[in-house]
């Protein structure tokens, strides 16, 4: 079996870490505009809808 360069190697690690960290990000955005909807839908108060 043959080993793909070392520089090719950290690239592909460099970029499932940073997409990883992007998706976390986008994640964390999405739910904080989403909370004052979910929590007028089920009837509940900001402080306790942010355990989602």
């Amino acid at each position: 079996m043959t080993e793909k360069p070392l520089l090719q190697n950290k690239y592909l690690l460099f970029t499932v870490g940073a997409i990883g960290t992007f998706m976390a990000t986008l994640d964390g955005s999405i739910l904080n505009v989403a909370l004052p909807t979910i929590s007028n839908d089920f009837a509940v108060s900001i402080d306790k809808i942010v355990w989602i």
